[in-house]
């Protein structure tokens, strides 16, 4: 089991050209990009990993799903800018 975001960091045109992809075969996914709209990730639902994205792409509601109580392991690594928006990415998803 990876104990890492599993999706590719993409650059702002990676992103662009994804969600145009996507959006043009109509198929659904999130998008989550950093503050400055700079760097994110492209998922498809399908390729959606429930250990780290819990998204509800049938919600009309929140689009947030409950989820489980579980202890969480945390990994200590040099701080870099991938792993800032990564933690903040993983943060948001999670109480945002």
């Amino acid at each position: 089991m990876t104990n890492y975001f599993p999706y590719i960091l993409l650059d702002k045109q990676q992103i662009i050209q994804q969600i145009n992809h996507l959006a043009a075969l109509r198929t659904p996914f999130l998008f989550i990009v950093d503050y400055k709209a700079e760097q994110g990730y492209v998922i498809k639902e399908d390729e959606q990993d429930k250990r780290f994205v819990r998204f509800d792409f049938q919600s009309r509601k929140s689009g947030v799903t409950s989820h489980e109580s579980k202890t969480i392991q945390w990994f200590v690594e040099p701080v870099t800018g991938k792993i800032i928006n990564r933690s903040l990415i993983m943060w948001l998803l999670r109480f945002g």
